[in-house]
């Protein structure tokens, strides 16, 4: 078990999630999950919740940068779970984000990163996001 005396881990994980209206009813959520996992290893995890494309919008353009100012000196890994198939991400509400708006919705973050975000996708067919 890490004791609190470690250094700062490199790196936080910040996950969007978008769970089906049956996750929600039955208190199913990978986030949750994900941050009780990496809180055993003192690892920084931030959840957010996107049920719609504008929800998601804003956890990407201004969740991300809100959470990243907590953790100066580490970088994103930001992990995405959602529906999927291979033309986008499917979120609770229906709404579709496709692979190449995904694109242009990290692109901002990415470029600010010097190309050091790390993108992780938990989602049927999320292999297709190398396209992007």
């Amino acid at each position: 078990m890490p004791t609190t005396s470690q250094k700062p881990a490199p790196f936080f994980v910040y996950v969007i999630e978008s769970p089906s209206e049956q996750d929600i009813y039955d208190g199913r959520s990978e986030g949750d999950l994900i941050r009780q996992a990496l809180c055993l290893h003192n690892i920084p995890c931030e959840v957010r919740t996107a049920i719609s494309k504008s929800t998601f919008e804003k956890a990407i353009l201004s969740g991300l940068s809100e959470v990243a100012s907590k953790y100066p000196h580490s970088l994103p890994a930001v992990h995405v779970s959602a529906h999927g198939d291979s033309y986008g991400l499917g979120l609770a509400n229906q709404d579709v984000v496709r692979w190449e708006y995904l694109k242009d919705l990290i692109t901002p973050a990415n470029s600010a990163l010097e190309g050091k975000l790390l993108l992780c996708i938990s989602s049927c067919k999320g292999f297709s996001a190398c396209r992007m």
